[in-house]
């Protein structure tokens, strides 16, 4: 309504639970940002919960202050009625019910507020407060924690502490102390190194310690082969768990195994895809969400050519590919690598824009001139044709003369036959490759345009 104030609203029903909101959002310019709401519910009578009925209102406010790069956020919500549940809760009870040890909500008031500060090069700090109370007190909570990140040449660093405490049957108090290190091992071993270490140690006032070593990392030309390998050990405990997945052209596979000094081991395998039907015929794939869209790559005759735009994506022997996960109502960018045709296979082009809707499947088109290639120099009446003078054939095969009388032909095939206009006239020139030198998959030599 304006550019200062939007109104919402929302509701979700079921046959025992219902519940709605509605609220108002103000812009307050250089004071930052506050939103309004009323949130009502309404349940059914059952074994585990008595009906009622209730509201609540809640408040927000949100400001950024740019010349510091400070955000803050904060939040209040009271119940005014104790048959107020929110979703959350009504589940809780159920689950206790069920025989969860999830504690009831039912909350009577809360309290939320958080402090974000850039500090530049420095890294940034975080403070977060939660405060909680029950109708019944049979569940009140207090936690405080505190964050800092940095970066350093790719090494990254975080460490936060948070005091709780908790009292439901009991009452609960600690402090935890955590420590996070991400080392890229380009940072050790060059810039080829895809793959990282991370370590994290966890400590409390209870006693309990837990530290975690991860390796991971991804391998391969397109980087498509990701694997995880860690260790966890916690006092007298510990376990180590393994992990690899392989994103290809025609799909996902994956595979898992984990363990512990427990004795206790699992193990699994998956496989992910799609299967396309199109007028080209059929195209397996990677996965593809019924909202998201999709692009079919069609390079004809260009088989096994990576696609720059999704890892692991190449064309099938056809020259078909599925290109999962574009963004919808954006222009993207498809594209093929020319470096891994084969020696056989030219392409005109390697680049395409498409700006697809929701759920849409979008054409992605390359030309190809599937052929040999050969670098030859021609001659007419015993003289070299002119610079810019253009070869072209029924076939697809093509070439364009250079200063010196030489021409770099794609797409051919023996006995194909191109033709040249010199002077007003039409030649032909016959490729014949008995009379040519193969070299490195490169035909070359001399002939006449006759």
């Amino acid at each position: 309504v304006g550019n200062t104030v939007s109104v919402f609203s929302g509701a979700m029903a079921s046959s025992s639970y219902q519940s709605g909101v509605a609220g108002m959002g103000l812009n307050l310019g250089d004071f930052g940002g506050i939103s309004l709401e009323i949130d009502t519910s309404r349940n059914k009578e059952s074994e585990w919960l008595k009906s009622g009925s209730g509201y609540a209102s809640k408040i927000n406010y949100s400001k950024y202050f740019g010349l510091s790069g400070t955000s803050l956020q904060a939040s209040y919500t009271q119940s005014h009625d104790r048959g107020y549940f929110t979703y959350a809760d009504y589940q809780a009870r159920h689950e206790i019910h069920q025989g969860s040890t999830t504690l009831p909500g039912n909350i009577k008031r809360q309290w939320q507020a958080g402090l974000n500060q850039d500090l530049a090069q420095f890294g940034s700090l975080s403070l977060n407060y939660y405060s909680q109370q029950s109708w019944d007190d049979t569940y009140n909570s207090k936690t405080l924690n505190a964050s800092y990140n940095a970066n350093w040449k790719g090494i990254s660093a975080g460490i936060s502490y948070s005091q709780s405490d908790i009292t439901s049957t009991s009452r609960y108090k600690d402090n935890v102390l955590s420590l996070n290190v991400v080392v890229p091992f380009s940072s050790l071993w060059g810039p080829s190194s895809q793959a990282r270490i991370n370590h994290s140690y966890i400590t409390s006032r209870s006693g309990l310690a837990q530290n975690q070593t991860t390796v991971s990392g991804s391998l391969l030309r397109d980087n498509n082969l990701n694997y995880s390998l860690s260790q966890t050990w916690a006092q007298d405990q510990h376990g180590q768990a393994a992990r690899v997945q392989y994103d290809g052209g025609s799909g996902s596979v994956n595979a898992a195994y984990s363990r512990n000094s427990s004795g206790y081991s699992q193990t699994s395998l998956g496989s992910t895809g799609s299967v396309v039907f199109h007028p080209g015929g059929v195209t397996l794939g990677q996965s593809i969400t019924p909202k998201e869209p999709f692009a079919i790559v069609s390079a004809p005759g260009a088989g096994n050519v990576s696609v720059t735009t999704k890892s692991g994506v190449k064309t099938d022997s056809r020259g078909y590919a599925i290109v999962p996960a574009l963004t919808a109502y954006r222009q993207n960018s498809i594209g093929i690598d020319p470096t891994t045709a084969s020696d056989t296979t030219s392409l005109t082009s390697t680049q395409t824009q498409s700006t697809p809707g929701f759920g849409t499947a979008v054409a992605a088109k390359f030309g190809t001139n599937i052929g040999h290639k050969a670098w030859v120099h021609i001659l007419y009446r015993n003289r070299p044709l002119s610079l810019g003078t253009e070869l072209y054939g029924k076939n697809g095969a093509s070439g364009i003369v250079d200063d010196k009388g030489y021409a770099w032909i794609t797409g051919l095939h023996d006995g194909d036959q191109l033709s040249a206009n010199v002077d007003g006239t039409q030649c032909r020139i016959r490729i014949r490759y008995d009379r040519l030198v193969l070299s490195k998959e490169i035909y070359t030599g001399a002939v006449e345009c006759q």
